[in-house]
């Protein structure tokens, strides 16, 4: 595709409030957002007219001196994002139902349950234009600790005939690390181990991150490592079994469903029951048959 620059935004503030943030304050924001537009002429990848697909690409960094809330503060955070290939048209999409969602003040269990159907509906269209989103720098200073992360996802065009949920999770391609000080897992850990029941101790649930491979110990910081691929997911280079067993199910509700509609249409194409019958019949195999 070709590509024209639309234009760049720059912002500079020494002191902000983050809205709906509780008092959350952002120091030294800066920030600067790029992005340039074009026409795909790949002719597979078309709007719903037949007429090429407009793509955009968008570039973001962003800084931060602190972030602080009440007397609690980190050091500098930095971000830097960028995607590729995006289609306007199924962007637009999304933005119009998600305005819907949100505005209709309905309950978060259904806003939940209209975030999952636009998911499913909108993102074979997303997909089509082979899109990429890059995490590439995220670093959060915490004094003399630091968390570290970056992102790397890529949607394949989604297969025809395939957007269910199997086909959707066919097409993706994700990696993603991050490491965090033992301090903040500790932290995660004893809140996780508060809401399980029974209740177990934050010690022994982070030995059982640690035993099943989710997390690695390298000196002050934990290190995690996540591949999505070919639908098998790994951490830290372990096949997930929980993932396996997940997709095994839902490969069988697939199987189940395609056997209900074929039981179905098997129905249907029985004969007319006659009066004189007392039981409806099946048609002779190789007989013509009407619907």
């Amino acid at each position: 595709h070709y590509a024209v620059s639309v234009g760049e935004i720059r912002l500079s503030k020494d002191e902000a409030e983050a809205p709906s943030s509780n008092g959350i304050r952002l120091n030294g924001l800066n920030f600067k957002l790029s992005s340039e537009t074009g026409q795909n002429k790949d002719e597979r990848e078309t709007t719903a007219n037949g007429k090429p697909s407009e793509l955009v690409s968008a570039r973001m960094e962003a800084g931060l001196d602190s972030l602080q809330q009440g007397q609690r503060a980190t050091g500098a955070i930095s971000l830097a994002l960028q995607m590729n290939r995006l289609g306007l048209e199924s962007l637009k999409n999304v933005r119009q139902s998600l305005n819907a969602i949100y505005s209709n003040n309905m309950p978060t269990q259904l806003q939940q349950l209209a975030l999952q159907g636009l998911l499913m509906r909108e993102l074979p269209a997303l997909s089509a234009t082979a899109p990429e989103v890059k995490v590439e720098t995220l670093e959060i200073n915490l004094g003399d600790k630091q968390i570290n992360g970056s992102l790397d996802l890529r949607l394949a065009p989604t297969p025809q005939g395939k957007k269910n949920a199997l086909g959707l999770i066919e097409i993706v391609d994700l990696a993603a690390s991050i490491s965090l000080p033992r301090k903040v897992v500790e932290s995660v850990a004893a809140m996780q181990a508060a809401k399980r029941q029974p209740t177990t101790s934050p010690a022994d649930l982070l030995k059982e991150w640690l035993d099943k491979g989710w997390l690695i110990a390298m000196g002050d910081n934990y290190h995690s490592n996540l591949r999505l691929a070919d639908s098998r997911l790994t951490v830290n280079g372990n096949e997930s079994e929980t993932w396996a067993n997940w997709l095994e199910l839902q490969r069988i509700h697939q199987l189940h469903k395609k056997g209900l509609e074929g039981h179905g249409n098997w129905r249907k194409r029985l004969k007319p029951r006659d009066e004189s019958e007392s039981t409806l019949t099946a048609p002779t195999p190789g007989a013509n048959e009407t619907e």
